[in-house]
């Protein structure tokens, strides 16, 4: 693990999140004092950071904090809004504010990271970028490259997050627990990764001094096929479940269908048309030596483990029938 320098200050941007709840516990842990950028809508309860309340579009606010600490780690934005224009609003847009911010500053933190997707690579072996959350992401990427040179960057690239905290798998638990798990037809490979390994490795990217930059992708080591991905959900809420491969088109359709009630419920959304695009890929794989080999970073728990523990906290918090 790379040691935080004394008195460190961080600038995280999406703390309320899955993954940046913890990512802000793996800073604290490590001693650094963090300034959580949130919506006045933001649940903040239990978070390990000072919040500010700002728009993040808001350049003129957002330059007095980017100036008063020693990194920022902009983790902010995802895939789930069905509106293209939403997407490139939250990944590709907010990364442009605090890049200008950044610019236009004279005491300037000393790197920033910016957390994107696998998505902004498209699929191994495929013809590019699949979805508008992927172009997104690889926009946002492309605003860092005019960063000035004192604030140097890089950028992370995780696959599946898998963990207690999120309940974007929850419906797979509960198809594994009914004996099914179903995977788009012609899906072959994925790569996980587990939501606090995610969050080292994002700090040791950040904390590293002098800071290396460059693309990395953290994963657990390993590339799952769909029967091992049931089969490690099935052993984590104990059954036996086989994989059920959905055709395309259905997977689409669901999709169009998820979209529509959701403009009449509150409830989440966790099938857009953009996810189901990227789920008709047949590899989303990738490789985690580079970050192991320059940074020292290594996976604890692989998705197995991960499995068991996110389902053992679906269990605890009653959205998961126990086994």
């Amino acid at each position: 693990m790379i040691s935080t320098p004394p008195r460190s200050r961080v600038l995280l941007t999406g703390a309320t999140g899955f993954l940046g709840r913890a990512l802000a516990a793996e800073l604290e842990a490590r001693g650094a004092e963090v300034h959580a950028l949130v919506r006045a809508s933001s649940h903040t309860t239990g978070l390990r950071a000072t919040c500010h309340v700002v728009d993040l579009l808001d350049v003129a606010r957002l330059e007095p904090l980017v100036a008063h600490v020693d990194y920022v780690i902009h983790a902010a934005g995802g895939g789930r809004d069905p509106d293209p224009a939403g997407l490139w609003r939250s990944n590709t847009m907010t990364t442009e504010a605090l890049v200008r911010a950044i610019r236009d500053v004279a005491a300037r933190p000393r790197s920033f990271v910016f957390v994107s997707s696998v998505a902004a690579c498209g699929p191994l072996g495929g013809s590019g970028l699949v979805t508008a959350y992927g172009r997104a992401k690889r926009a946002g990427e492309a605003a860092l490259e005019t960063l000035p040179d004192e604030t140097p960057w890089t950028v992370l690239r995780p696959p599946g997050i898998i963990g207690p905290g999120d309940a974007r798998m929850l419906p797979l638990f509960r198809a594994a627990r009914a004996g099914v798990v179903p995977f788009p037809r012609g899906q072959r490979a994925l790569s996980f990764v587990y939501v606090d390994c995610c969050a080292r490795a994002i700090a040791d990217a950040a904390l590293l001094d002098p800071p290396r930059g460059g693309i990395y992708y953290p994963t657990d080591g390993r590339i799952w096929s769909p029967s091992q991905v049931a089969e490690a959900l099935g052993e984590a809420v104990g059954t036996r479940p086989r994989v059920l491969r959905v055709p395309r088109s259905a997977l689409k359709a669901a999709a169009t269908l998820a979209e529509l009630t959701h403009r009449r419920s509150s409830r989440p959304l966790f099938l857009t048309r953009d996810k189901a695009r990227e789920l008709v890929q047949e590899d989303w794989s990738c490789d985690p030596s580079s970050l192991q080999r320059e940074l020292g970073w290594q996976p604890e728990v692989d998705l197995v483990e991960g499995a068991r523990r996110t389902a053992a906290a679906l269990v605890d918090a009653g959205l998961l029938a126990p086994a």
